[in-house]
């Protein structure tokens, strides 16, 4: 299986249901692998990493995630974990090359002003 076709993925419904009533507007996402069977992506020990879904509640939190929109570039999101608030998916500044899950200090959801590194362009097909 080539790179290109490990890093495709579907965005389906978040994985975990049992959000509160007060965020009822946001939207909640999961990564579901199109080339390994039930295999999402989650995080785990700040990597985020593909795993085949075990059905537990961990797994679920870990493997949803709030998409955020900018408001200034419309195809640039950015991916917060429900059950870490403060941490999001973002390029390893060292790397360059693998995703981690980072924290960013700051509580406001306006993603204008991340860092690129935690950005994400996405390309409806």
């Amino acid at each position: 299986m080539s790179e290109s076709e490990r890093s495709l993925f579907l965005i389906k419904d978040g994985l975990y249901k049992d959000i509160s009533e007060e965020h009822c507007s946001s939207i909640y996402i999961s990564f579901l692998s199109k080339s390994i069977y039930d295999s999402y992506i989650r995080h785990e020990d700040g990597r985020i990493k593909l795993k085949q879904n075990i059905k537990t509640n961990l797994f679920r939190k870990d493997a949803t995630f709030h998409l955020l929109f900018s408001k200034k570039k419309k195809d640039m999101v950015a991916f917060r974990a429900i059950n870490l608030p403060r941490a999001y998916i973002s390029v390893d500044p060292i790397t360059l090359k693998t995703l981690i899950l980072d924290d960013i200090n700051d509580s406001t959801l306006d993603i204008d002003f991340f860092e690129n590194r935690f950005l994400f362009k996405l390309i409806y097909d």
